[in-house]
């Protein structure tokens, strides 16, 4: 298992929820922000929980960048992923999901593209 595993492991799990944004790993581009095409980042903020030999619990970063008319659209995405999160179920590796807080945002990127942000809690074994 790889930390991208866990990643993987996390879009899989919201699924659907995901349909109509691009998504990405560990960063995003110039190039991307001035596109007109929403998008999911995902990556590790560091940090996490307790970890031993049985369980270890790493933190994931969404955030998720919509188009400068798609605030309304972006925020109620973010509340259906949030409430995905809450609900604490698992993927493949990762046995369960849960939120580390609430939404954060939408902040503004200078071409006005609105960004949200949820920090997920990932408990796996065997990381």
């Amino acid at each position: 298992m790889t930390t991208r595993t866990i990643l993987a492991d996390t879009v899989a799990y919201l699924g659907t929820l995901l349909d109509g944004y691009e998504v990405k790993y560990f960063r995003w581009t110039d190039a991307d922000e001035s596109s007109d095409t929403p998008f999911v980042m995902l990556r590790f903020p560091g940090g996490g929980g307790a970890s031993n030999v049985i369980l270890q619990q790493l933190d994931v970063l969404l955030a998720l960048v919509q188009t400068p008319t798609g605030a309304v659209t972006g925020h109620d995405d973010m509340s259906a992923i949030l409430a995905k999160v809450r609900q604490g179920g698992g993927q493949n590796t990762v046995t369960r999901f849960e939120p580390m807080g609430s939404l954060s945002g939408p902040q503004y990127l200078e071409n006005g593209r609105p960004v949200w942000t949820l920090n997920i809690r990932c408990y796996t074994e065997d990381y």
